[in-house]
């Protein structure tokens, strides 16, 4: 027996995505896959061997391993060799250190270990994770990308991209998205699960507004979720202009703190599964303070 869920009573419980812990998505990034071979011809073959660890391949066929050739149209094999290191070998994953929510590292600190340059200038990827056309946005990443000096990934939830990008995924399985997001050092993103990634994986990340009128953002999934997490001011709605998000990026102290982040989304992760489990028992209910906690 269910009860049923009031209007109110259901903006109480977090997205399905935050129910599962950040460690948990952690593995799943990094879970053990099919892989193949290396070849120069598909693989990216022709970077260097200890640069080839950073990132997973792209899955057009959406299961974990399967690849697609690397393209310089559509996969940026035409970048320097300073910017290649970000870049992703095929389906290769090094996994992420077992543990709780703390097992992703904060702001890009969890890359894995194995073939990765620590030198500040070859670490690191800004990820475009656009659901609609991206280049309205060009500008702005382009202010991250002065801010940040690092090259642009761009995940296609959209088919068109910013200008910027150095390379550009059309299509990628679920291991390989979490992937891309676990590797950012930022994000730069429109969509509602761009930005819960980012707050799963702990990343600077600017969640942008497409709308031209900025009151329709308010009650929208992104921006109830950054008001609860107290990030309300990383969602810029882009009628602000370009000024404006200069100003946002000159204006930050430093990088998100995610400590009271990551108690808020505890507390209500715990509240959201108490409630929903007492939804699903005949007669169940939540006492006051569990619902208020929730």
């Amino acid at each position: 027996m269910i009860r049923e869920i009031s209007g109110r009573e259901a903006v109480t419980v977090l997205d399905p995505t935050l129910l599962l812990p950040a460690g948990e998505w952690a593995r799943l990034a990094a879970a053990p896959g099919s892989t193949r071979e290396n070849d120069p011809e598909t693989d990216g073959g022709d970077l260097p061997e200890a640069n080839r660890n950073v990132l997973p391949e792209a899955d057009r066929s959406g299961s974990p391993g399967a690849g697609r050739s690397a393209s310089p149209e559509t996969d940026g094999g035409d970048l320097p060799e300073a910017n290649r290191s970000v870049f992703p070998e095929a389906a290769r994953i090094v996994p992420a250190k077992a543990g709780g929510d703390d097992a992703p590292g904060v702001n890009g600190e969890n890359r894995p270990e194995e073939g990765r340059d620590d030198t500040p200038e070859a670490g690191g990827y800004i990820l475009c994770y656009f659901i609609t056309d991206a280049r309205k946005y060009a500008d702005f990443v382009g202010l991250a990308a002065e801010k940040y000096g690092l090259p642009v990934v761009s995940l296609c939830g959209s088919r068109r991209v910013v200008p910027q990008t150095k390379r550009k995924r059309l299509d990628c399985g679920p291991r390989e998205f979490l992937g891309l997001f676990r590797g950012a050092s930022v994000v730069c993103t429109d969509s509602f699960h761009g930005t819960v990634f980012s707050l799963i994986f702990e990343k600077e990340f600017y969640s942008f507004e497409a709308s031209k009128d900025p009151s329709r953002a308010v009650g929208s999934r992104q921006h109830n979720l950054l008001e609860t997490t107290g990030l309300l001011s990383r969602l810029y709605h882009i009628s602000s202009g370009t000024d404006g998000f200069r100003r946002l990026l000159d204006e930050q102290a430093g990088a998100i703190d995610y400590r009271e982040v990551r108690e808020i989304l505890r507390k209500k992760r715990e509240g959201s599964l108490l409630y929903l489990k007492n939804s699903l028992v005949p007669g169940g209910g939540m006492d006051a303070s569990a619902e208020e906690n929730a």
